[in-house]
């Protein structure tokens, strides 16, 4: 399984062909996982881009990047953002790159034009496209500021895997303290257990001002978005969680990637550093 090879083994993987003659001139682009390199495969040059993922999300990632940065200058990472934006965090190393909001399936679900292209393959009711998101953003909001929380104050509560909709009924509506005790059954070393307590200090955090689309992870959108579009009497069969983050790949495309500081940034290094990183 993928998930299981280790950071060196990966390392070991990237020394070996850049090593080899023929990726003298290759750049390596380490990314969190398979998903991301399906999306970045359609507009990066494979001539001389290689892009590997290390499996274990970005505390993995930058461990390995740690490891490899100095033995190799070509070579650089895009990482989510997940909180750092919010919380006006920058990288910890100057070539591993941030996504433009919490990571990279929100960055997709961000561009008007893959949300209306996913939007008029599921969905042909009411709800105009600004609406509809808007709509996805508040149903998960309340669980992006628990991990928001969780991720601040090192809480150890275990989100992973969870099924949203255990949380989300088919209004898309979150009961809060039913997601809490939902939380903490499944976190036997979380450091707070008062649910009164977590609910009122995760109130404390949220603002107006922030937008959702830093604070919730498109894991959760994307959960959402099955909940709704599977309760509609048009729907002809059954959507998938994988299904809809590999429909928004397949819509997102190089321009809607040119508007962001991400392909901004790389373009950045790419002229400092002699490359054509990119299709056009």
């Amino acid at each position: 399984m993928k998930e299981f090879i280790s950071v060196d083994t990966v390392l070991n993987e990237i020394r070996l062909h850049s090593s080899h003659p023929q990726n003298r001139n290759s750049v390596f682009i380490l990314v969190e996982g398979e998903s991301d390199i399906r999306l970045f495969r359609k507009f990066f040059n494979r001539d001389c881009c290689k892009v590997i993922s290390i499996p274990g999300g970005n505390t993995k990632l930058e461990e390995g990047f740690e490891k490899i940065t100095n033995e190799l200058d070509r070579i650089f990472g895009i990482r989510d953002a997940d909180f750092m934006h919010l919380e006006s965090k920058s990288s910890r190393f100057e070539n591993l790159f941030l996504t433009d909001t919490h990571d990279l399936e929100t960055m997709t679900f961000n561009s008007d034009t893959a949300f209306a292209a996913v939007k008029n393959e599921f969905y042909n009711n009411g709800h105009t496209l600004n609406e509809l998101r808007n709509l996805f953003l508040e149903a998960v909001s309340f669980l992006g500021y628990f991990r928001w929380y969780n991720d601040k104050n090192n809480l150890e509560f275990n989100f992973r895997g969870i099924g949203i909709g255990d949380l989300i009924g088919s209004n898309l509506e979150i009961n809060e303290l039913y997601c809490i005790d939902y939380i903490i059954k499944r976190s036997p070393n979380c450091k707070i257990h008062d649910r009164l307590m977590i609910q009122k200090e995760i109130k404390e955090i949220k603002s107006s001002e922030h937008d959702l689309f830093q604070v919730c992870c498109g894991h959760d959108i994307a959960s959402a978005m099955v909940i709704f579009f599977n309760n509609q009497k048009a729907a002809q069969r059954h959507i998938d969680k994988d299904r809809i983050q590999s429909s928004f790949r397949i819509a997102y495309n190089i321009e809607e990637f040119k508007n962001t500081n991400l392909y901004s940034n790389l373009q950045k290094w790419a002229s400092a550093n002699n490359y054509n990183l990119f299709l056009d």
